[in-house]
């Protein structure tokens, strides 16, 4: 006596929406691949896929900054390199960091630091306002 085999019934719908599919395997393969590639093109555009997407938090940065420290030592707590570097006098260096280019929650920080004496002053300009710190009398 032969044993019939029983589908379970997923097994069942699987084997029968295969039947009455129109797509072949190849097919679905390529529209799935079409997919995928729409889908992170998609991502892409829309920020997904920056390799940039931890901007500095710059009012973070300008709390931690204080009075004296050094390039180095700023540039350690931002975690990122100037956009730019301006000379305000003799020995005198303005540094300008930025964040969220574009977007509601840009974030400019431009930070004074003299060749000897360190930082000497700090704006930060972003969506949480406007604040400024001048240290000695530089």
């Amino acid at each position: 006596m032969k044993k019939h085999y029983v589908m379970n019934p997923l097994e069942a719908a699987r084997e029968s929406h295969r039947r009455n599919s129109s797509w072949r395997p190849r097919q679905r393969r390529l529209f799935l691949a079409a997919m995928v590639t729409a889908t992170g093109s998609w991502l892409v555009g829309c920020g997904g896929g920056d390799d940039d997407h931890r901007s500095p938090d710059l009012e973070a940065a300008y709390e931690a900054i204080a009075e004296g420290m050094s390039y180095a030592h700023v540039r350690g707590i931002v975690g990122s390199d100037p956009l730019s570097q301006v000379a305000d006098g003799d020995k005198v260096q303005l540094y300008r960091w930025e964040s969220g280019e574009g977007t509601y929650l840009y974030t400019s920080l431009l930070v004074r630091i003299h060749e000897r004496d360190g930082v000497t002053g700090k704006t930060v300009t972003g969506p949480n306002g406007n604040m400024t710190e001048t240290y000695g009398s530089k």
